[in-house]
């Protein structure tokens, strides 16, 4: 691991290169008796998101959630070819497509995600476009509301979380039956 870190520090290939083939190194090393999995991806994440803040909004964990077959696959080709070259384009390609998506669902229905040189997501149009789907629907629970604004799980919990903490929201009972409760004073 310690060679690992090292690499990382002093490797001159380009932020997402790096961290497709840290997460590799991570699982082919296994350092843990359990969860390398979900550290490896943590760690992409965080790799990414330390070059670009706006890859903490596009967690690594949620695009191999959706693609699980392939990444394992694309892991152990990369095993038996001994070698992360796979494994980089599968995880090239799914960041590409996952961005792309993004983007066309900005295009779609407007919800304030500005592309270009410094990518990243006008908070506040989520806020209030989260805010109000709450409002007249306060049943709906993270995954159903991620599904409504075409943003991921995650994203929609980190953009709850900021609500609670204004107190526009708070959460009423348990995630799948409680219900929200609007404080419209905030």
């Amino acid at each position: 691991m310690k060679e690992l870190f090292d690499w990382l520090k002093t490797s001159k290939f380009h932020p997402l290169v790096k961290s497709c083939v840290f997460h590799y190194e991570f699982e082919f090393i296994h350092p843990f008796s359990d969860g390398n999995g979900r550290m490896g991806r943590m760690w992409h994440t965080l790799l990414l998101s330390k070059w670009k803040d706006f890859f903490a909004w596009l967690p690594v964990e949620t695009l191999i959630h959706e693609r699980q077959n392939d990444y394992y696959q694309a892991i152990n080709n990369s095993n038996t070819n001994g070698e992360s070259t796979i494994f980089v384009e599968f995880m090239l390609g799914t960041i590409r497509d996952a961005l792309f998506e993004l983007i066309n669902s900005e295009n779609r229905n407007n919800v304030g995600i500005n592309v270009g040189a410094n990518v990243g997501i006008k908070n506040n149009n989520l806020e209030d476009k989260l805010f109000s789907i709450i409002s007249s629907n306060p049943e709906l629970t993270a995954k159903e509301l991620s599904i409504a604004v075409s943003l991921t799980q995650r994203q929609v919990e980190r953009i709850i979380s900021k609500l609670k903490e204004k107190g526009k929201i708070e959460r009423v009972g348990a995630k799948k039956n409680g219900y929200w409760k609007i404080n419209r004073d905030s």
